[in-house]
């Protein structure tokens, strides 16, 4: 039998008095509560990480080889390319030598005719007479320079020859000379006493009337003639005597001079080979500055000379050379604001830009360092540096490795903590009360 509904028929206020009340009514309160409890529950217990987002880039941690010129040159070989791996001693840049092979081939020019110049000192020094057997010429010096130091040494010689000739000729001469007068000592002193016996005659024949004074006279004049004649040839051998010996004195002294204009020449030039030595190991280097050259195995990161004919300045960082065994980690700049809560041992995502995290994934990393003092960076202003070790050196593209490189850009979420899922819903709430609170 069908209950019938009476309350459609009755009066408004009487219908609502009547009709039993709808469930929905009482129940939907009730389970937006238990909802709100269980939320405000788990929004209470529940905990999510605080993330610090820092930007930064992936550096070695090995001792990256710095490729510089040490002057200022023209580029005229590129051998290498970014990302290229080299051996040590591999041609990584060519630049213009033409100044430095100038410089090289006039020292080495230098130093050969000092060379030469000095051989031909030792060769006159150990025998002015053969000189030609003691002369040596150095190696780098050419044929035609030797020739022509062969001939001025010979020159040389020749002349000190004339000259120490001439004065033994002298020599000779003066004591031809000395000898004849000394003949004509003797002769006159043979004869003085002959004379002297005749004056004694002839005077004691004069003092008894048998000779005449006239006579006596004649021969006393006589003897009185050769005993200056005696005197004479004796300053004369004295003469002779001092003429030699200033000879003598003059050929010693030539040849003294000589051989001291040799050596003291020959120190100086000695001085002056030294100094080229030491310019033709300058001008080698030099040379030698101009080839660059890879110093380990490694990797080609951050080239920045692509031009054939373009000018780098003398220490300019061209590129770096990667160690092989070194690993890359990411150097980060922290903000102030997040500096005081980043500490070593903090876990880390890296997101590297080359590859879209989204499909190729992040890498785990933890903090190993931060610095204890801000750097100033010309975009942000003061910031502090943190490194950040990555747990792989690679990410997984197309079924592949791709290994990470230096230089690439990266993104680090730091967690620096925990907190309340509640904490964070009410925070900004929170602050903006706390800040309205005091405004004027």
């Amino acid at each position: 039998m069908i209950k019938q509904d009476h309350s459609a028929f009755m009066p408004g206020i009487l219908e609502v008095t009547e009709r039993a009340p709808n469930p929905v009514a009482w129940v939907l309160p009730i389970v937006l509560m238990v909802l709100f409890l269980v939320a405000a529950l788990w929004a209470w217990m529940s905990e999510v990480a605080i993330v610090s987002p820092t930007q930064g880039t992936l550096v070695p941690t090995g001792k990256v080889k710095v490729i510089q010129p040490f002057e200022i040159g023209v580029v005229r070989e590129i051998n290498v390319r970014d990302g290229q791996r080299v051996k040590a001693g591999d041609l990584l840049i060519v630049l213009d030598g033409t100044d430095s092979t100038a410089d090289l081939t006039r020292t080495e020019q230098d130093l050969a005719s000092t060379g030469l110049k000095l051989a031909r000192l030792n060769a006159l020094l150990a025998d002015i007479n053969k000189p030609a057997s003691h002369f040596l010429p150095p190696a780098e010096a050419s044929e035609r320079q030797a020739i022509a130091e062969f001939d001025a040494m010979i020159g040389q010689a020749r002349a000190q020859q004339q000259r120490v000739e001439t004065l033994e000729q002298e020599i000779l001469q003066l004591r031809a000379v000395r000898d004849g007068i000394a003949v004509s000592i003797d002769r006159v002193e043979a004869i003085l006493p002959l004379i002297t016996e005749r004056v004694e005659g002839r005077r004691s024949l004069a003092s008894d009337g048998y000779a005449t004074r006239t006579s006596l006279l004649e021969l006393e004049q006589e003897l009185v003639e050769r005993q200056q004649e005696r005197r004479q040839l004796q300053f004369d051998l004295q003469k002779a005597n001092a003429d030699i010996a200033m000879a003598q004195e003059r050929l010693q002294s030539t040849v003294a001079d000589f051989e001291e204009s040799l050596f003291d020449e020959r120190a100086r030039l000695d001085q002056e080979y030294g100094s080229l030595v030491q310019e033709r190991i300058k001008a080698e280097r030099r040379r030698d500055q101009q080839v660059l050259r890879s110093p380990i195995d490694g990797v080609v990161q951050e080239l920045v000379v692509t031009t054939i004919g373009g000018v780098v300045e003398a220490a300019q960082t061209l590129m770096k050379i990667v160690p092989d065994d070194s690993k890359l980690v990411a150097e980060v700049k922290l903000a102030n604001r997040d500096a005081g809560f980043v500490d070593i041992g903090q876990k880390t995502r890296i997101k590297v830009e080359t590859f879209e995290f989204t499909k190729f994934g992040a890498i785990d990393g933890t903090v190993i360092d931060v610095s204890p003092d801000a750097v100033i960076d010309e975009k942000l202003g003061p910031v502090y540096l943190a490194k950040v070790e990555l747990a792989q050196q690679y990410l997984t593209v197309r079924g592949r490795e791709a290994p990470l490189q230096s230089g690439m850009t990266v993104t680090a979420d730091i967690q620096t903590g925990e907190r309340r899922l509640l904490e964070y819903v009410l925070g900004p709430m929170l602050r903006y009360r706390d800040e309205s609170l005091r405004e004027r």
